[in-house]
């Protein structure tokens, strides 16, 4: 049990370390990197970021992983899964180990439908959550286990968190490109464009 706790320090060290030095306009690629690492290493078959879609109806994933390539990533009906939604929406901590463990019967018939075993739901901010899942076994899901979780989760939305600025910044990045391509081309670019190139500065300065 030391071991196992010695590697799973390790595991958040080592993540916490790629998604600090990651550049903003790599933090998405360092997410699904750290994502992969958590799967692999804490032996589940999925690891995504799930938030929650504006109209509040479903849980779009935002970022994933799967051992298995190929798995879709789809958008999960709050209505599907009632259970999750009210702790999703609490901001509290839901798993199972195995079925037998949900209580609610959409949930279940949900999670019995895609074949899922083990799950655990770790919100980590108002609209975002750490979800783990697997589909092979059953996976413990212990008091311990779940408090490393929601410090991975803490961990990933830290990074998240520095996303924003590097979005807003790509367009105008790319608007420049484009303008001083045009430039060297002596090509004139439209009056419109010089606008939305404007519009872009001052959200930039507003950052």
């Amino acid at each position: 049990a030391r071991e196992e706790h010695l590697g799973f320090d390790r595991l958040v060290a080592d993540i916490a370390g790629d998604l600090a030095g990651a550049p903003e306009d790599a933090v998405a690629q360092a997410i699904d990197g750290a994502l992969r690492r958590i799967g692999e290493g804490l032996h589940f078959d999925e690891a995504a970021i799930w938030r929650k879609s504006p109209d509040s109806r479903g849980f779009d994933p935002l970022f994933s992983w799967a051992r298995r390539p190929g798995t879709p990533r789809e958008i999960v009906p709050s209505a599907s899964i009632p259970w999750i939604a009210s702790r999703f929406d609490d901001g509290r901590t839901a798993a199972f180990a195995s079925l037998s463990d949900v209580h609610s019967p959409s949930d279940r018939e949900w999670f019995k439908r895609n074949g899922t075993r083990s799950m655990a739901v770790v919100p980590f901010a108002a609209n975002c959550a750490l979800v783990l899942g697997s589909s092979l076994r059953e996976c413990e899901m212990t008091p311990p286990i779940l408090n490393r979780l929601r410090l991975l989760g803490s961990v990933i939305g830290q990074a998240i968190a520095r996303r924003p600025a590097a979005d807003a910044l790509s367009p105008a990045v790319e608007e420049v490109r484009t303008l001083r391509a045009r430039l060297a081309g002596d090509q004139p670019a439209p009056r419109r464009e010089l606008r939305a190139i404007k519009t872009s500065r001052v959200i930039v300065a507003e950052s």
